[in-house]
C-alpha cells in the first residue's frame, strides 16, 4: 500500500465523511432534545400498540437517555446512513477513477493492483471511522450540554463500536462490488443490494412470532443496539469487520484479474 496515495485519497474523502458524521451528530442532538417524560410515554404507548413494527425498526425502550438515542437512531437510521456512506465512498474510490481515466496514472506507478485496492479500502475504512468518531463526539457534547451525568460514556462507546462494525461490514461488500465496476453511476445502488437484503431479513426476524432460525441468515442480527446501550457487548458483533475484510480481499483479487478500459 502506497502511503502517499493513501493520504491523498483520504484527504479527498474527508469532506463527505465529515458531513455525514456531522449530520448524524445533529440527529443525535435531536434525539437528546426529545428525551422528555411526555415523549418517552408517547413512544412507549405507540410501541405497545404496534410491537411488531417497532421491533422491526429496532425501536426499543427509553429507560435511559442512551437507550432512547439507541432506539431512535441506532436500530435503523444510522445503519442505513452508514451503509450509504460506505457505498458512496467505494464508488468514488474505484469506479469514478476508472471512468475519469485517473486510474491509468495510478496504475502506472510501481504498485501492484492488489495493493492499490488495499489502499483504497483503507481510505474507505478510515472515512467510516472518522464519521463514527464525529457522530460519537456530537452525541457526547449534546448529552453533556443538555443532560449532564445521564449518559454513560463507556456504554456510548460500546454502542458506537457496534455501529462502526456494521458500517465496516457494508464497506467491505461495497468495495467488492466497486472493484468490478467501470462507472460511478449505478455503483451505489448495486453496492447496497446485498446489505439491504441482509438488513431486511434482520428486520423481519426481529418481529415477535417469526421463526428464530431466520436471524441466522443475516450477519445484521449480531448487532443489537439496545444491548450495546446497556453495556452488553457481544463478541460476535466484532466478526462483522472480519467479514467486511474478507469481501475486500475478494475485491482485490477481482480487480487484479480484470481487464480495465484504460
Amino acid at each position: 500500500m502506497n502511503k502517499e496515495l493513501f493520504a491523498f485519497q483520504m484527504k479527498r474523502q474527508l469532506p463527505l465523511a465529515l458531513r455525514m458524521g456531522l449530520l448524524m451528530a445533529l440527529l443525535s442532538l435531536g434525539a437528546v432534545l426529545s428525551y422528555t417524560d411526555a415523549n418517552t410515554a408517547a413512544l412507549s404507548e405507540l410501541r405497545a400498540g404496534m410491537p411488531g413494527l417497532f421491533a422491526a425498526f429496532g425501536v426499543g425502550g427509553s429507560a435511559s437517555l442512551l437507550d432512547h438515542v439507541a432506539s431512535l437512531l441506532h436500530g435503523f437510521l444510522f445503519p442505513l446512513l452508514g451503509s450509504w456512506l460506505a457505498a458512496r465512498l467505494a464508488a468514488r474510490l474505484l469506479p469514478a477513477l476508472v471512468e475519469s481515466g485517473e486510474l491509468s496514472y495510478y496504475l502506472s506507478l510501481p504498485i501492484r493492483r492488489e495493493n492499490f485496492v488495499l489502499g483504497q479500502g483503507a481510505a474507505l475504512f478510515c472515512g467510516l471511522l472518522l464519521a463514527c468518531l464525529t457522530m460519537t463526539l456530537g452525541t457526547l457534547i449534546a448529552a453533556f450540554a443538555l443532560r449532564r451525568g445521564e449518559m454513560s460514556i463507556v456504554w456510548l462507546l460500546s454502542l458506537s463500536l457496534g455501529q462502526l462494525c456494521i458500517w465496516l461490514f457494508a464497506g467491505g461488500m461495497a468495495m467488492m462490488v466497486a472493484s468490478g465496476r467501470n462507472m460511478k453511476r449505478g455503483t451505489v445502488p448495486r453496492s447496497l443490494l446485498l446489505p439491504a437484503a441482509f438488513f431486511a431479513i434482520a428486520m423481519v426476524s426481529a418481529v415477535p412470532g417469526v421463526p428464530a432460525w431466520l436471524a441466522r441468515l443475516t450477519p445484521y442480527s449480531l448487532f443489537q443496539p439496545q444491548n450495546l446501550a446497556r453495556g452488553r457487548m457481544a463478541a460476535e458483533v466484532l466478526t462483522l469487520p472480519l467479514i467486511g475484510l474478507i469481501c475486500l480481499l475478494i475485491g482485490m483479487k477481482r480487480f487484479a484479474r480484470r481487464d480495465l478500459p484504460l
